[in-house]
């Protein structure tokens, strides 16, 4: 009786796990930026309040705290990435290409904002223009104060060059992750906040200084600490003394001669107070709070201005407070519902045009920036490359 032939047997192929995502993704988190993005806006909206004195002005020049709130956030997530990115030098490139493209778009938008006042007005009574080529470098690369002395021409841009900073720090930590496991960053970490603390303490301006961004550091650190803590990578002990430090260096507050982000004082509490918050929340998002409003249409309005948070916050001063702010006078300035009226009706164009900008400059950016981000392991694993898949479940 005839046999059929043999099966040769399939060798077994290892299960291939991806990589984990860089960072845990909290609902929570686009919602705070979301939430602080028009916090800022409304700030911006009327910052020069004029004779106007009501409870709605009142409560919008408090929307500068949304700012802290980026930086706690930001630190929370820059701890997550600096365990899991592949190396320094990808980590910033990668960075680089989320933050500079539509800086650079934006300052396309604001320049356009500009020359439509010069031509309508025959003026320009908004903002100094870069005069020499120095500042027009300065102005092209991201370099302007608090990196250098020179002036940026739209108001929230000096926060972003002291986010770099950030991520320059987080590219060191990374390197002693890799190196020296992870007690040589987290007491880089503390000794960079001893050291901000002196320095504010003793009134030292560091604008136009490699230290620039050191005076804001310790918003930054709360979420670091934070989200270090909440994943076990941390001591107890030590993460409560660098929070403290960090909190310490926080109410000290930032005195630093700037029109932005000069805060002493009571502002400097209420800084500290929103970052705390900020962590705050964080925490309690990773524990599933407010998930029955992620659901409704007001967790995914929120989710939505977290995802365009940062083209809001490019986009608001030349569009809302450069161009349309200019015909906010008389009754609609004077008259608290036309006033509340035609803010909200500038937010919605602000929202429009961001989402625009989100997805024609945003979107694109951060496709680069993750395919640099990823390791060449990872990418052959996506790709479906089957030899390297094999050496990537194999360990090798």
């Amino acid at each position: 009786m005839a046999t059929s032939p043999a099966v040769p047997a399939v060798p077994a192929v290892p299960a291939v796990r991806l990589p984990p995502r860089p960072v845990e993704h909290l609902p929570m988190m686009d919602w705070l930026r979301g939430l602080a993005s028009l916090a800022v806006v409304f700030f911006h909206l009327n910052v020069v309040k004029g004779d106007v004195n009501d409870a709605y002005t009142g409560l919008c020049q408090v929307g500068w705290l949304g700012v802290p709130v980026f930086f706690a956030i930001s630190g929370w997530c820059m701890a997550g990435l600096s365990e899991r990115s592949q190396g320094p030098g990808r980590f910033l490139l990668a960075r680089l290409l989320r933050l500079h493209p539509p800086y650079l778009a934006s300052v396309g938008v604001t320049l356009a904002a500009l020359l439509i006042i010069k031509l309508t007005t025959g003026h320009n009574d908004i903002t100094p223009l870069p005069s020499s080529p120095g500042a027009v470098l300065a102005t092209l690369l991201l370099a302007t104060k608090p990196v250098t002395a020179v002036k940026t021409i739209n108001w929230s841009y000096w926060s972003l060059p002291v986010e770099f900073g950030f991520y320059v720090l987080t590219s060191l930590v990374l390197v002693l992750n890799q190196r020296r496991g992870r007690g040589p960053g987290q007491a880089l970490l503390l000794v960079l906040l001893v050291l901000g603390l002196v320095l504010n303490l003793s009134g030292q301006h560091l604008i136009a200084t490699p230290l620039f961004w050191l005076p804001w550091f310790p918003h930054f650190a709360l979420g670091w600490i934070a989200q270090q803590w909440s994943q076990a990578r941390w001591a107890p002990l030590p993460a409560a003394l660098t929070a403290v430090v960090a909190l310490a260096g926080a109410a000290v507050g930032q005195n630093q001669s700037m029109e932005g982000g000069h805060y002493v004082g009571p502002e400097a509490l209420m800084a500290t107070v929103a970052a705390l918050a900020t962590v705050g929340l964080l925490l309690l998002g990773r524990r599933r709070l407010g998930q029955g409003l992620a659901a409704g249409p007001v967790g995914a309005t929120l989710t939505h201005l977290g995802q365009i948070s940062y083209s809001v916050y490019l986009l608001h001063v030349p569009i809302g407070c450069y161009l349309l702010l200019r015909l906010r006078r008389g009754p609609w300035l004077e008259q608290l519902p036309l006033h509340m009226a035609y803010d909200a009706m500038v937010v919605l164009v602000i929202v429009a045009a961001s989402t625009l900008f989100h997805r024609w400059i945003e979107q694109p950016c951060h496709r680069w920036s993750r395919r640099i981000g990823r390791s060449p392991q990872a990418m052959a694993v996506v790709s479906g490359a089957p030899a390297a898949a094999e050496a990537v479940a194999a360990g090798r």
